[in-house]
């Protein structure tokens, strides 16, 4: 089980955003396996993670660059790692919603 969530804020007329972002990871059945190495058998992943997410408004194609750098922490039965999205998101199209 995986839940991600965040907050923020909009700044500069909703030009900018920022804000901390997170996550929670439950594994929820034992590792297993005959590759598995014996001192991982029976084990579950757990990780938490938290971090700055940022986001400018691109005008040009109505859309926006986003980015979000989170550290892991509380990690149990796994590595403890870092993750770096970074993101475009553009309008491909929008319904007219205009009323009869």
């Amino acid at each position: 089980i995986q839940l991600q969530g965040g907050i923020g804020t909009r700044l500069l007329a909703g030009l900018l955003e920022t804000g901390i972002a997170g996550y929670a990871l439950w594994q929820v059945r034992d590792d297993r396996g005959t590759e598995l190495p014996a001192v991982l058998t029976g084990l579950r992943d757990r990780v938490y993670g938290m971090g700055p997410e940022g986001a400018v408004r691109i005008k040009a194609i109505q859309g926006q660059l986003r980015v979000r750098y989170e550290w892991d922490f509380g990690v149990s039965a796994r590595p403890q790692g870092h993750i770096f999205v970074a993101a475009i998101n553009f309008l491909v199209h929008k319904p007219n919603n205009r009323l009869p």
